[in-house]
């Protein structure tokens, strides 16, 4: 096993069983710089995690980040959130994590509601 693949290996415990912020960071900024294909499923699998085990404000917010990405919504407030355009069953995962962000204190009803779904 290369050195590489241990720090790898390591991050992901980090995330996964310990809620390590800054394993999560590394983790996140290492996934980013991948092609949007091969980065998308990872990131939304640690943002779920670090998000719903660990209640770690940022992931919550990467999470609806890069489901947007996935269903090409720009995406930069809430404010300017617009779900209209987007299939029924997209749009009902997104609300879902935006529900989910709603009872998580992580946003407020303002926001909630601000987003055009």
């Amino acid at each position: 096993m290369n050195q590489r693949t241990a720090n790898y290996d390591s991050l992901i415990r980090g995330v996964t069983i310990k809620g390590d912020t800054n394993a999560y960071d590394e983790l996140f900024y290492g996934l980013i710089e991948l092609a949007p294909k091969e980065r998308v499923d990872s990131i939304l699998y640690y943002s779920r995690i670090m998000a719903e085990r660990f209640n770690y404000p940022r992931a919550y917010y990467d999470h609806l980040d890069v489901l947007c990405e996935k269903n090409k919504i720009k995406f930069d407030r809430l404010y300017n959130l617009d779900l209209t355009s987007v299939d029924n069953q997209s749009r009902k995962t997104i609300v879902e994590w935006l529900n989910r962000m709603l009872s998580d204190k992580m946003i407020t009803q303002e926001e909630f509601y601000s987003v055009k779904k």
